[in-house]
């Protein structure tokens, strides 16, 4: 027997009601939210695991541990130069230069003789030390050293998250030198000997500051494996291991770019078992029971005409 028109037209509408609850996506598209962590920690040596409790962050955004699906870690540090004692190095550009003089003194005998007068008498002088003096030259020695502040190690910044570790190492080398200072007394030689005969040399040197140093920006970023990825999800924080094998570095930032996405099965299934409606499915039972009612009142209709 032909379906009535009013039937059709009731299951026609309870087909679309269904079509449409149906066409409600299981979940909701993907999205990457963003958080960092700033910090100033010196690292040296082994390092520790730094815990970051991120179920505040992600609440805020609407959403949950559980419903990280992947992201990434990124960690920022900084290797400054770090000098250690400085060291002198020899001189160099040696320059020797007169400076002027001083007067130094030789002695010499004088031999005695007889003096005798015209009237013949005679007198005999005895013989004595005479000294007479005589310029020495004197000189300046002048000479350049270089006072060397180096650091020569690359610092090395290791970052472990789940079970993935990652290095990176400063690579930034510079080297310069300051200007020379005034000249600075050493010590003077040829003094002190006999009768003041020797050329005094008096001993300047200057200095200058040279650095060298291996410096620079650290950073790592490393996806988040799946040992990272369920460590996360079960409780909201996610350990990062950071730790300098080579030197040492400031740590600065930490920053997390979590992949999240609504798990919306998940509710439904949880709001099926509560006795409450939700009110946006309230109309939509409304226009159901009321086709199938329709439906019902027009079946039982045709079959009392027949």
């Amino acid at each position: 027997m032909p379906n009535p028109t009013g039937l059709s037209l009731a299951i026609a509408t309870a087909s679309a009601i269904a079509g449409a609850v149906s066409s409600v996506p299981a979940t909701a598209g993907p999205i990457t939210v963003s958080h960092s962590v700033a910090l100033n920690t010196l690292m040296q040596g082994s390092g520790s695991t730094i815990n970051f409790d991120l179920n505040n962050f992600l609440s805020t955004q609407g959403y949950t541990a559980a419903e990280v699906v992947g992201g990434a870690v990124s960690v920022f540090g900084f290797s400054e130069a770090s000098y250690g004692t400085p060291q002198y190095g020899g001189n160099y550009n040696t320059t020797t230069y007169v400076s002027g003089s001083h007067n130094a003194y030789y002695s010499y005998y004088v031999q005695g003789h007889q003096s005798c007068s015209w009237w013949g008498g005679c007198y005999y002088y005895g013989g004595y030390t005479a000294w007479a003096s005589y310029a020495v030259t004197d000189y300046n020695q002048v000479s350049d050293r270089d006072v060397t502040r180096s650091d020569t190690v690359a610092d090395q910044m290791r970052v472990t998250v789940g079970n993935t570790t990652r290095t990176d190492k400063a690579d930034t080398v510079s080297s310069s030198a300051g200007s020379f200072g005034g000249y600075l007394y050493d010590t003077a030689t040829g003094t002190g000997c006999y009768n003041d005969s020797c050329s005094h040399t008096s001993v300047y040197h200057r200095e200058r500051d040279v650095y060298t140093a291996v410096y620079g920006a650290l950073d790592v970023t490393q996806t988040l494996d799946m040992s990272a990825l369920l460590d996360l999800q079960a409780d909201g924080v996610l350990g990062v291991g950071v730790s300098a094998p080579v030197g040492q570095f400031n740590l600065n930032k930490v920053s997390f770019d979590l992949v999240v996405q609504h798990q919306i099965a998940q509710r439904l299934n949880a709001q099926s078992s509560s006795t409450v409606p939700e009110p946006n499915s309230l109309p939509l039972t409304a226009v159901a029971l009321a086709a199938a009612a329709l439906a019902g009142g027009m079946f039982r209709r045709r079959r009392a005409a027949l």
